[in-house]
């Protein structure tokens, strides 16, 4: 319908966040692309101690966060 109109509509976001174990880590990741496959926008929130490798995955946003509360 947005394209009938002439409007496009950014796409829909999910943000995950990983519990900070790579045996966490590698699974989303492979949720995460098969979801921007399907169109949606995927942002990772993370930590410096399981920061994921953002090089291997150049299509999703990586966010990082302090890992103590203030």
């Amino acid at each position: 319908l947005a394209a009938v109109h002439g409007r496009s509509h950014p796409p829909r976001r999910v943000v995950m966040f990983p519990f900070p174990f790579p045996s966490h880590i590698a699974p989303m990741l492979q949720l995460a692309e098969l979801l921007r496959a399907r169109g949606l926008a995927v942002t990772v929130v993370h930590t410096s101690f399981n920061a994921p490798d953002s090089a291997g995955h150049p299509e999703l946003t990586f966010v990082p966060m302090h890992e103590r509360l203030p």
